[in-house]
C-alpha cells in the first residue's frame, strides 16, 4: 500500500473508531469494543518492526539491481566499499551488541536487531562521505530522529524535533527514491513521536524484550506435548524460588572487577592498590582495558575517554583514563 507523503488527514481517535466515522475503514463491529478496549490508544506501533522494516526498505532501494525500483541506486563498487567499511568496524563494536557485525552484502538476511543497529549507529559512519549528498542528508534525518526517540533523556525534550525530522524524511525520501518507497510502514514513522508521548522511549514499548523472552519460553519445554502446561509449571516453579515480583536472576554484585595485574599505569608512581583489567557494571556495560571494543566511554562531563587501568583501594574503585583534548562534530546536518 502506497501513501501520499504530502497528504494531511485527520488522525483517528478512540472515539472516531468506536463511532465508525470513516465508514470505508470498517467492516462490521470490532469484538474488542465489547471488552472496553481503546482501539487507538492501546495498540501502539511496534518500533522494532517499524524502524527495522524502514531500514530494510532503504537498503533494498539503494542497493537493489532490479529495474524501476528506485530513482537512485548505488553503483556496485560503492556498495562493495560500504560493505568493507562496515566489516572493518567489527573489532570496535561493544560487546553489548548481541549479534556479531556482518558485511553489508548480507543485508537481505539481516535480523531486526541488525537493521535497528544500522539505523542508530552504522548509518552515520557508512553514508557520511557518499558522492550523492542528498542520500546522506536523508539518512541523517532518519537516524537522528530515531536516536532522539530511543533515548529516555532526549525523548521528552526533543520529541517535536524528532517529529519534524521524520515528516521531512518521509517527504524527501519519497522524492529521492521514488513514490513507491512511501509504503504504510514508512508512513507510520510520522506517528512514532505521538506514541512516545504515551509510552516513553521507543525501547520501552517495542517487541524486543517479548521476542527475546521467546527463547526462555522455548527452554522451558522438555517434551513436544502439553506445551502450555509445561510453561505454566516452569513459571510457578520460578516464582516459588525467586518470588512473584523479584527479578528472575540470582543476586550478584552491581559492580565487579576481574583479571588482576600489576602493570599500571597508575596516577602515583609507586601504587600498592589492586589493579584490574576488567570492570562489569550492571545495567551499564562491560569495560576492558586491553580490548578495542570495550575501552571507550563518555564521562558525565562530556569528555570522551579511553580506559587505561582499573584501581581498587579499600573497596573504592577508580578509573585511570586518557581524555581526548580535541573533539569535533561528526556531522552538522540536520542540527549541530
Amino acid at each position: 500500500m502506497i501513501f501520499d507523503p504530502d497528504a494531511e488527514c485527520p488522525l483517528r481517535t478512540d472515539e472516531s473508531l468506536a463511532n465508525q466515522d470513516d465508514k470505508k475503514h470498517h467492516e462490521g463491529v470490532s469484538p474488542f469494543l465489547q471488552i472496553d478496549t481503546k482501539l487507538s490508544g492501546q495498540w501502539p506501533i511496534d518500533p522494532m518492526h517499524n524502524v527495522s522494516g524502514v531500514t530494510k526498505r532503504i537498503c533494498q532501494f539503494l542497493f537493489s539491481r532490479k529495474k524501476n525500483v528506485s530513482k537512485v541506486v548505488l553503483k556496485p563498487a560503492v556498495f562493495q566499499d560500504l560493505s568493507e567499511h562496515l566489516n572493518s568496524l567489527k573489532p570496535y563494536y561493544a560487546s553489548e551488541f548481541n549479534r556479531k557485525l556482518r558485511p553489508l552484502t548480507h543485508y537481505p538476511k539481516f535480523k531486526a536487531s541488525e537493521y535497528f543497529r544500522l539505523a542508530l549507529y552504522d548509518s552515520f559512519y557508512l553514508f557520511k562521505d557518499l558522492e550523492c549528498k542528498k542520500i546522506s542528508k536523508v539518512l541523517l534525518l532518519f537516524g537522528c530522529a530515531i536516536r532522539l526517540l530511543s533515548d529516555e533523556d532526549f525523548v521528552g525534550r526533543y520529541r517535536r524535533d524528532a517529529d519534524f525530522l521524520l515528516r521531512t524524511f518521509v517527504k524527501e525520501s519519497s522524492k529521492l527514491l521514488g513514490i513507491l518507497f512511501a509504503t504504510f510502514n514508512v508512513h507510520c514513522l510520522i506517528h512514532l513521536p505521538d506514541e512516545t508521548a504515551r509510552h516513553s522511549s521507543l525501547i520501552k514499548f517495542s517487541a524486543w524484550k517479548y521476542e527475546s523472552y521467546l527463547g526462555q519460553i522455548k527452554r522451558m519445554l522438555r517434551a513436544p506435548g502439553n506445551t502450555l502446561q509445561q510453561i505454566v509449571c516452569r513459571i510457578i516453579e520460578k516464582r516459588k524460588i525467586f518470588g512473584r515480583n523479584q527479578e528472575e536472576t540470582l543476586p550478584g554484585e552491581a559492580i565487579s572487577v576481574s583479571q588482576p595485574h600489576t602493570n599500571g599505569p597508575t596516577v602515583q608512581p609507586k601504587c600498592e592498590d589492586q589493579q584490574f583489567k576488567a570492570l562489569d557494571i550492571r545495567d551499564l556495560g562491560k569495560f576492558r582495558t586491553e580490548s578495542a571494543n570495550d575501552v571507550c566511554f563518555v564521562a558525565n562531563s562530556g569528555e570522551v575517554c579511553v580506559l587505561r587501568n582499573i584501581v581498587r583501594n579499600k573497596g573504592e574503585i577508580s578509573l585511570v583514563c586518557q581524555a581526548f583534548l580535541e573533539t569535533d562534530d561528526f556531522f552538522t546536518y540536520p542540527f549541530r
